[in-house]
């Protein structure tokens, strides 16, 4: 019994320490530089990127300072636990909306396209079930930039567990386009390369 209790215990250590913790300096630091995160398209002079966007990596948006609290990190854990978020980037040759040039025949068209519907084109597809997108938001830039940003979110039931947010399967993101000319766009993300990925650590008193 006492060789099963520690064959058991070794193999929930190592289950354990798959993921390393970091600070809060460390884990931004990280987050900015993982490839892992971020599945690249170039079409039609254009770029697209999807880039999955980690529940701590959320949490830190909403805290300042270089310590986190343990009450701050699980009520802000549990605020979005429901949900799996994306962020998708276009970018264009030169600073400019997707939509167009304000003027332009198709500008309101493009405007309304971006605005209310390309939410129905957006969709993850886990082991065969399709999840629709259930947040959308798009930032409009007025010019100012050539990154044209919106902001995806996802049911989590089928993407990952509740409690350790680890992801159950590999998930692709399919952009089904109808109006950029691109056609379907898919980007995949693998759940074992998203389970290794370091998590926060916080202050636990």
């Amino acid at each position: 019994m006492k060789k099963l209790f520690a064959i058991l215990l070794l193999m929930c250590i190592g289950a354990c320490s798959k993921q390393k913790a970091m600070g809060v300096s460390d884990y931004i630091n990280m987050i900015k530089g993982n490839s892992e995160l971020g599945v690249k398209k170039e079409m039609k002079n254009m770029k697209f990127v999807c880039r999955y966007k980690t529940n701590d990596e959320l949490i830190l948006s909403e805290v300042s300072g270089k310590v986190l609290k343990k009450q701050a990190y699980q009520e802000l854990s549990k605020k979005y636990s429901d949900m799996v978020y994306f962020n998708f980037l276009i970018e264009l040759e030169k600073s400019g909306e997707a939509i167009g040039e304000k003027g332009d025949e198709s500008y309101f068209k493009m405007l309304d396209y971006f605005s209310n519907q390309m939410q129905n084109d957006f969709f993850a597809v886990v082991n065969g079930d399709t999840i629709p997108c259930a947040i959308y938001h798009y930032e409009r830039n007025f010019e100012l930039s050539p990154y044209n940003n919106i902001n995806l979110a996802f049911s989590s039931a089928l993407i990952r567990k509740k409690i350790t947010n680890e992801w159950l399967a590999d998930v692709s993101i399919i952009y089904d386009d109808r109006i950029l000319g691109t056609g379907p766009l898919q980007f995949n993300f693998s759940k074992n390369n998203i389970n290794e990925l370091p998590v926060l650590d916080y202050e636990k008193n």
